[in-house]
C-alpha cells in the first residue's frame, strides 16, 4: 500500500485522480498503526506531491503521530524522506517538527551524504526550526565532512539551504568545504543547481569578493543559460547582481539579458520580479528596452499572482528604468497588486513599495493605494529598522496626499526619536529633509531635538548637499534657533568642505 502510494505520486497523469487518492487516503489512515517506518516514510513523501491532500487535517495528523510513535525505528533515508514530505504540509505542530529534527540528529551520523543535503533542504523551509542550534550546527558539520562527494544538485540544496540559517552563515568551515566542492561541480551544474548556489553564496559575506568562487558560478550561469528554465534564470540574474565583483562583467550581464529575453513570455510572477530586481542594478541594462518591454508586458500579465515580496522587487525594479516610469498598464497592475498585498506586506516589502511607487509621477494621486501603503506602514511603525523608516519618510513626503495625514507622520516622527542616534549621516539628511516638507511637525518637538542631536555627532561627515538640506530645513524649526552645539557643528563642518 505504502509502495503504491509512493509510485502513484510519480505519474503525473494521476496525480488528479480524486477517486485514487481519496480511496488510498482511506486505506492508509486505517491501517497506519501497523505501518513500520519505511511504509510512513513512503506515504509521506507520496501523499506530499498530491496537491488536493496536502490541507487534509486528519491524513497528516495521522501520519504524524505515527511518526512520533515509530520514531526509535527511523533510519537515515527515512527521516530523510519524511522531512522532505513534511516539509510541503503547513498543517504540522512544533513538537512534530522537534521529533524529526530529534530523529535526526540520532541517525545523523549514519547518514548518506544525499540524505544529509535533502535533510538540510526541507529543514531550511520550516521557520519554526530556524533557531534551533544544535540541529544547524550538527547539520553543518555533517555537510562539511561530507560535501567532496555530494552531487552537484546536492551541492546546490546545501548552499541555499543553509544560507537561510543565520546561526551557520559564519561558520568558515561549512562555508569554505562548500566553496571547494562546488568550485570542483561547477561545470556539471544544470541551471537550478546552478542559481541554488549563487542566491546561497550571495547571502554570505565571506565570499563576497572571492574571484575563483564566482568565476566558476558565473561561468556555470553562462554554460547552461540557452537550456535554462525560466525559474533558473531568473534566480541565477537576482543571485548575481548581490555579488559587487560581478557588476562590471559587460558579456555575462549581455548574455543574461539575452537569454532572458528569449524566455520572458513563459515567465512567472516569482521569476519576472527577480529579473526586475537584478537586472536594475546595473545602470547600462536599464536602456535595454527591448528587455525591458518584454519583462513589463510579463509583469502585467501576472501581476495578480505576484507575492508582497514579488510586488515590492518589481516596483522596486522597475522605478529604477526612466523609460517605464510612464508604462501606464504597468503601473497600474503594480499598483493594483500592492493595494491588495499591503496588509500582508513585511516592513521591508513596505518601505520598497512606498520608495519605488512615490517615482512613478502618474500614481502619485492614486488616493486608494497610498491610502493603504499608509495603513500598512502605520501598522509596523514601531517595529521599522532605521533604513525601512528613512524609505517610508522619504516615500511619503514626495506624496502630496498624504501631507495632512497626521496620524501616519507623527507615529513616524515619535518613531524617529529612538532611532535618529543611530542613522547614518545620508540617512539622517534625507528624514530631516522628508519631515521638513510637513508643515504640521515643524513645532513638534521630540523629533527635531533627537534629529538635531544625530546630525551634531555626524556632521563632519555628512555630504556638502546634505549640511545645505539640513541648514535649510532645520532654519524653519524655531525651536531650534537657539541650539548653539548644532549650527556651530553645522558651520564647522560647512567650513571644512569648503
Amino acid at each position: 500500500l505504502a509502495m503504491c502510494v509512493n509510485g502513484f505520486s510519480k505519474v503525473g497523469s494521476l496525480q488528479d485522480d480524486r477517486a485514487l487518492w481519496k480511496s488510498l487516503r482511506k486505506t492508509v489512515i486505517t491501517v497506519t498503526p501497523r505501518m513500520n517506518s519505511q511504509d510512513i516514510a513512503n506515504c509521506v513523501v507520496g501523499f506530499s506531491k498530491i496537491a488536493l491532500l496536502r490541507h487534509d487535517n486528519l491524513l497528516w495528523e495521522t501520519l504524524a503521530t505515527a511518526i512520533v510513535v515509530k520514531r526509535e525505528q527511523l533510519i537515515g533515508q527515512h527521516v530523510a524522506m519524511c522531512v522532505i514530505g513534511f516539509a510541503k504540509v503547513e498543517l504540522l505542530s512544533h513538537r512534530v517538527w522537534e521529533v524529526l529534527a530529534d530523529a535526526t540528529l540520532a541517525v545523523l551520523p549514519r547518514m548518506s551524504p544525499r540524505d544529509v543535503a535533502d535533510s538540510v533542504s526541507a529543514f531550511s523551509k520550516v521557520e519554526a526550526l530556524f533557531g534551533n542550534e544544535a540541529l544547524w550546527i550538527a547539520l553543518a558539520r555533517a555537510t562539511a565532512a561530507s560535501s567532496h562527494t555530494m552531487s552537484a544538485f546536492n551541492l546546490g540544496s546545501c548552499v541555499n539551504g543553509f544560507s537561510k540559517i543565520e546561526s551557520v552563515l559564519n561558520s568558515k568551515t561549512l562555508w569554505r568545504a562548500l566553496k571547494a566542492a562546488v568550485v570542483n561541480a561547477a561545470a556539471s551544474m544544470n541551471s537550478q543547481s546552478t542559481a541554488n548556489c549563487i542566491n546561497g553564496f550571495a547571502k554570505v559575506p565571506l565570499f563576497h569578493n572571492d574571484r575563483e568562487l564566482w568565476t566558476a558560478l558565473s561561468a556555470a550561469a553562462q554554460s547552461c543559460m540557452m537550456s535554462a528554465n525560466p525559474f533558473g534564470l531568473a534566480c541565477s540574474v537576482n543571485g548575481l547582481s548581490r555579488v559587487p565583483l560581478l557588476l562590471e562583467d559587460l558579456e555575462l550581464w549581455e548574455n543574461l539579458a539575452q537569454a532572458t529575453l528569449s524566455v520572458a513570455e513563459s515567465m512567472n510572477a516569482q521569476d519576472v520580479a527577480n529579473c526586475a530586481n537584478g537586472f536594475s542594478k546595473l545602470p547600462l541594462l536599464r536602456k535595454e528596452q527591448p528587455l525591458w518591454d518584454a519583462l513589463a508586458r510579463t509583469a502585467v500579465s501576472v501581476a495578480q499572482e505576484l507575492t508582497p515580496q514579488g510586488t515590492s522587487n518589481c516596483v522596486i525594479g522597475f522605478s529604477k528604468v526612466g523609460s517605464k516610469l510612464g508604462d501606464e498598464g504597468l503601473w497600474h497592475a503594480l499598483g493594483g497588486a500592492a493595494a491588495g498585498l499591503a496588509p500582508m506586506m513585511t516592513p521591508e516589502n513596505l518601505a520598497s513599495c512606498v520608495g519605488g511607487f512615490s517615482e512613478v509621477q502618474l500614481l502619485l494621486r492614486d488616493r486608494k493605494l497610498w491610502g493603504v501603503l499608509s495603513r500598512a506602514v502605520f501598522g509596523w511603525v514601531k517595529h521599522l529598522s532605521t533604513r525601512h523608516m528613512v524609505g517610508c519618510v522619504t516615500g511619503f513626503s514626495r506624496v502630496e496626499l498624504l501631507s495632512d495625514d497626521r496620524v501616519v507622520w507623527r507615529a513616524l516622527a515619535k518613531a524617529t526619536v529612538n532611532l535618529a542616534k543611530d542613522m547614518k549621516p545620508h540617512q539622517l539628511v534625507s528624514c530631516v529633509t522628508g519631515f521638513g516638507t510637513v508643515s504640521f511637525l515643524l513645532s513638534e518637538e521630540q523629533p527635531w531635538k533627537a534629529l538635531a542631536s544625530a546630525v551634531v555627532v555626524v556632521a563632519p561627515e555628512v555630504s556638502p548637499e546634505g549640511l545645505a538640506s539640513c541648514q535649510s530645513v532645520f532654519s524653519k524649526v524655531s525651536l531650534l534657533g537657539k541650539d548653539a552645539a548644532l549650527w556651530e557643528a553645522l558651520r564647522g563642518a560647512a567650513c571644512g568642505k569648503s
